[in-house]
């Protein structure tokens, strides 16, 4: 028997989905491939002296990215050697340079699609990677050269993020993944100091579960407080949960802290941590009694 077209879209859906994307990435931004330079693109590419001519790769590292006759202001010297690299390419051409920033834009509109299809279902991720594709947010940094650092960090820092969630979903990281991870911050850092985002995501997960859990200990207030004045949180007086049976109460905090953990798995820290604080406050009580 020959396969449905379901059956076989399920085998390539990625490879079309990835065509389909690049498609509308392309299609978002091809039309700036004409542009010149403009704005900030004269001072610090056609002024530049480090664009206009190739330096050492020390001088790259060691140089600003304004450069010295405008304040010597931030430090993105990877930028500036791609910078260099196209120009040189194109003896001083607009084109290389834009070529670049919609080859960049259009990987970087993968990289989000296989980011997506980690958190979504294949066909809700599609959706949110075409949006995302076509979205003109993004023209600014499309359109023009200097543009082009926002791509050079974004690009590292969703590959960054897909193999963080991919390992998450399986159990803790490897040290491959977070290799790469250093790596890709790195490398996003040395083009635009956006890339800083990434190094959040290293964080030991034991950390980020026990600062969400915190559930080896709960503050007491004195016993003449005890009518409800307390430090940190307290269950309000119209709150149903102080007319609880004991039993009540710890089959309620049971649940929540199955839902706790839950949350924290699945990565919805926001709602993990609204039901640490319900545990708390129900602890709190339940110690009180």
């Amino acid at each position: 028997m020959s396969p449905t077209w379901r059956e076989r879209w399920a085998g390539h859906d990625l490879r079309w989905s990835i065509v389909l994307v690049l498609a509308v990435a392309l299609a978002a931004s091809v039309s700036g491939l004409g542009n010149l330079f403009a704005y900030d693109d004269i001072p610090i590419v056609v002024e530049n002296p480090m664009v206009t001519q190739l330096h050492t790769p020390l001088e790259y590292l060691t140089d600003s990215y304004w450069g010295p006759s405008r304040g010597n202001s931030l430090y993105r010297p990877f930028t500036i050697i791609a910078f260099g690299l196209e120009w040189a390419v194109g003896r001083g051409s607009p084109f290389p340079f834009h070529l670049a920033n919609v080859v960049l834009y259009a990987l970087s509109a993968v990289a989000a699609l296989l980011l997506l299809r980690r958190l979504l279902p294949r066909g809700p991720a599609l959706v949110a990677a075409l949006a995302w594709a076509a979205h003109p947010v993004h023209v600014e940094a499309v359109a023009n050269v200097v543009g082009q650092s926002e791509m050079w960090a974004a690009l590292p820092m969703l590959l960054a993020l897909t193999a963080y969630v991919r390992d998450r979903q399986a159990g803790p990281l490897t040290r491959r993944t977070v290799a790469l991870i250093v790596a890709c911050q790195a490398w996003a850092l040395l083009h635009k100091e956006h890339g800083i985002v990434p190094k959040t995501i290293l964080k030991p997960v034991r950390d980020s579960l026990e600062a969400l859990y915190e559930m080896d200990y709960v503050e007491l207030a004195p016993a003449a407080e005890s009518s409800g004045k307390k430090k940190g949180k307290k269950v309000a007086e119209s709150d149903p949960a102080l007319t609880w049976s004991a039993d009540r109460l710890r089959g309620e905090l049971a649940k929540l802290r199955d839902e706790m953990l839950h949350a924290a798995e699945e990565l919805r820290f926001e709602d993990a941590a609204k039901l640490r604080d319900r545990v708390k406050q129900l602890e709190q009580l339940e110690l009180s009694r």
